[in-house]
C-alpha cells in the first residue's frame, strides 16, 4: 500500500513518463535506480537492480540487515537540510556505492531518487570474498553475481551522481509548478463550487419570491371568494328567527370559511404580505383542532400521541401562525424519522422560570414571569449531532438533499414574535425534543359575534350612506346587504371612475366610502387620490384581501380613515364603521 506522501508525490508527476526517465537513466549509467517517498517506500518500479544485492546479499539475515542500515543512512543524509548536492555513501557490503538526491516542493521534502549497486574499481576481490564469508553467503555464487555489477571509478560515479542531482532539481522545479497549478485548480474549483452554491441560493430565493407572489395573488383572490361565502352565511344566520339557535350547516359553512381565511393569512404571511392577528388562545383546543391534519401530514409508520394538561392556561397569539409552527415542526420531525418508523408526542404543561432557565441553551426571547405554558414535541428518531443542532435555526439550513426554504428559521421567527423561548435537546440515536415556553394570559370571556336583525348593533342601529366600490359583483352584493343589515343606505360602484362620478354628481350625500384597493382601470389608490381632491374630509375605509401594511404602501396614510381586511363579517364591519363614524 502506498503512503499518503507517495500519493501526494504521484499527484504531481506523470508517473509513466517518470518511470521511463528512471529506466533510461539506469540503463545509460549502469546503476540500479528507484524513487521512494521520504520513508523509503517505493514509488516507482526498480530499474537495473543487481542480482548480487537482491538475491545473494539480501538472501542472508546479516546481509539484509546491513542493506537496510545502508539505505537508512543514505536516506537520512538526503533529507538533511545541509545536503547541498548528491549524497554518496559507501554500502556496508564493502566496496559497493550508494547515492541519491532529494525531490522538494518548496522546503518540503517529498521523495528521493536513489542510485547505487556500483563496484568501486579500486576494491580488490579478496575484500568481497571476505564479506561473503562474513554474512554467510556462498562465496562462489557471490563472486559470480559480483561479476555482473557495473564497475567504475569514484570520479565516474560522482559525475553520475552530479547529473542525478541536477535532474532531481529539475523535478523539484516541476513539482513546484505542478503543485502551484494544483492549488490554483483547487481554488478555482472551490470558487466555482461557491459560485454554484450562491447561484443555487439566488435561484432558490427567486423561486421563493415567485412562489410568494403566486401565493399572495391566490390568497388575495381567494379572500374575495371567501368574502362572498362568509358574508352570505352570516346574513343567512342573521335572518333566522331569534330562538337562539342556528342551523348546523350554516354554522359549519361559517366555520370552514374562517378556517380557509386563516389559511389565506398564512399564505399572505409566506408572501411577506400578512400580519399577526393576536387573540386569546386555548392551546389545548388549538392542538385538538389540528389532530386530523397532523395525522394526515406524517408518515403512515409514525405514531402521534398527545399528553395535554387539564385546565390549560390561556395565551395570546396568532392561532394561524402557531398552527403553522406545530405543523411545520411535526412534518420536519416525521421526515427525520424516515422509513424506520417511530413516535411523536405532543405535550402541554406548566414550567416555572427556574426550570426553564435550567433547560440548557434557549433560543428566542424569555419574557418576565414566574410560570410559562410549555408546548413540547418529542420524537424517538435518529437525533442530531451537535453541529446540526447548532445550525438548526439557520435560514435555508437542511439535512435533506434539498431544503424547503426558511424551515426552522421561520419557526424561530414566529415564536420570537410571540415573545417565546425555545429549547432544543438532541443527541444521535436518542431522538429530539423541542420545547416552546409561552407567557400566560389572564382568561377573558368573549361574547358571541353573531349579529341578528333585532340586536342593538343590528338593522337600524346605524344611519347614513356608504358608497361601496368593488369590481367583484358578488362582493358588492353581499357587502351591500351587510351594510343595509346594520342600517346604512348603500350606493355601489363597479370601478373607481364610476365612484368618482357618483361623488361629483352629489345627488346623494355620502358619509363614508368603502373602497376596494385592487381594481382594474382606476386603482383603489388612484381613486382615493381623486376622492380627496373632491372632498378632503370624506371618510374612506380601504378594503383588501391583502393586509393593512400592504395598503399603507400604496395609499398615503393621511388619505384613509381606516382599513378592513377581506373576508370580514358583520361584526367586524359594524365595529370598523362605528370606529370611523363615531
Amino acid at each position: 500500500m502506498k503512503s499518503d506522501q507517495a500519493l501526494e508525490f504521484m499527484d504531481l508527476f506523470d508517473m509513466d513518463r517518470l518511470q521511463e526517465l528512471q529506466d533510461a537513466f539506469a540503463e545509460l549509467t549502469g546503476t540500479a535506480s528507484i524513487i521512494t517517498d521520504t520513508r523509503g517506500i517505493a514509488i516507482t518500479r526498480p530499474s537495473n537492480f543487481a542480482r548480487l544485492c537482491s538475491e545473494i546479499i539480501k538472501g542472508t539475515e546479516q546481509g539484509r540487515r546491513n542493506c537496510e542500515r545502508s539505505d537508512l543512512k543514505t536516506e537520512a543524509a538526503i533529507g538533511s537540510p545541509e545536503a547541498g548536492g548528491p549524497v554518496i555513501t559507501e554500502c556496508l557490503s564493502a566496496g559497493l556505492w550508494d547515492a541519491g538526491a532529494g525531490i522538494y516542493v518548496g522546503d518540503t521534502h517529498i521523495g528521493n531518487w536513489l542510485v547505487g549497486q556500483v563496484r568501486n574499481i579500486e576494491t580488490e576481490d579478496h575484500h568481497f570474498r571476505e564479506y561473503a564469508r562474513k554474512i554467510g553467503a556462498d562465496e562462489k555464487e557471490f563472486m559470480e553475481a559480483l561479476s555482473e555489477v557495473t564497475t567504475m571509478s569514484r570520479e565516474r560515479f560522482g559525475l553520475i551522481c552530479r547529473t542525478l542531482y541536477l535532474m532531481t532539481g529539475q523535478l523539484s522545479e516541476l513539482a513546484n509548478q505542478n503543485h502551484a497549478l494544483k492549488l490554483e485548480m483547487e481554488s478555482r474549483i472551490a470558487a466555482e463550487e461557491q459560485n454554484r452554491v450562491v447561484e443555487a441560493q439566488m435561484l432558490n430565493a427567486q423561486k421563493l419570491e415567485s412562489l410568494g407572489v403566486l401565493a399572495g395573488g391566490i390568497a388575495h383572490d381567494f379572500n374575495n371568494l371567501l368574502m362572498v361565502i362568509l358574508g352570505n352565511a352570516e346574513l343567512a344566520i342573521g335572518s333566522l328567527p331569534e330562538d337562539g339557535s342556528s342551523p348546523e350547516h350554516l354554522v359549519e359553512i361559517k366555520k370552514v370559511a374562517r378556517q380557509a381565511a386563516d389559511l389565506c393569512n398564512q399564505m399572505l404571511a409566506y408572501a411577506g404580505r400578512g400580519k399577526f392577528v393576536i387573540e386569546v388562545i386555548h392551546l389545548n383546543s388549538l392542538i385538538s383542532d389540528m389532530k386530523h391534519i397532523l395525522q394526515m401530514s406524517v408518515s403512515k409508520n409514525v405514531t402521534l400521541s398527545y399528553r395535554l394538561i387539564e385546565d390549560c392556561p390561556q395565551i395570546r397569539g396568532d392561532p394561524g401562525q402557531l398552527k403553522q409552527v406545530l405543523l411545520n415542526l411535526v412534518v420536519n420531525v416525521s421526515e427525520a424519522i424516515g422509513d424506520n418508523g417511530g413516535m411523536i408526542e405532543i405535550e402541554t404543561g406548566i414550567a416555572d422560570r427556574r426550570e426553564v432557565l435550567n433547560t440548557g441553551t434557549l433560543f428566542g426571547f424569555l419574557p418576565e414571569g414566574e410560570n410559562y405554558l410549555c408546548l413540547k414535541v418529542t420524537d424517538n428518531g435518529c437525533g442530531m449531532e451537535e453541529a446540526t443542532l447548532n445550525r438548526i435555526f439557520d435560514p435555508f439550513f437542511s439535512t435533506k438533499l434539498t431544503g424547503r426554504g426558511l424551515g426552522m428559521a421561520a419557526v424561530l421567527g414566529i415564536m420570537k414574535a410571540h415573545r417565546s423561548a425555545i429549547n432544543v435537546s438532541s443527541s444521535p440515536g436518542s431522538g429530539s425534543s423541542f420545547s416552546f415556553f409561552l407567557p400566560f394570559h389572564e382568561a377573558h370571556e368573549k361574547g358571541s359575534t353573531n349579529i341578528r336583525s333585532g340586536d342593538a348593533q343590528g338593522r337600524g342601529a346605524r344611519t347614513g350612506t356608504v358608497l361601496l366600490v368593488d369590481d367583484e359583483e358578488g362582493i358588492r352584493q353581499v357587502a351591500g346587504k351587510m351594510l343595509e343589515c346594520i342600517g346604512f343606505t348603500v350606493l355601489t360602484a363597479a370601478d373607481g371612475q364610476k365612484a368618482v362620478s357618483i361623488l361629483k354628481a352629489g345627488t346623494d350625500p355620502v358619509d363614508c366610502v368603502l373602497l376596494d384597493l385592487t381594481m382594474p382601470g382606476l386603482s383603489g389608490a388612484e381613486t382615493c387620490s381623486e376622492i380627496r381632491k373632491l372632498d378632503p374630509d370624506l371618510k374612506i375605509v380601504i378594503s383588501s384581501g391583502f393586509d393593512e401594511k400592504d395598503a399603507s404602501r400604496q395609499v398615503p396614510r393621511e388619505y384613509i380613515s381606516g382599513f378592513i381586511q377581506k373576508p370580514y363579517g358583520l361584526a367586524a364591519l359594524d365595529q370598523k364603521l362605528r370606529e370611523i363614524l363615531g
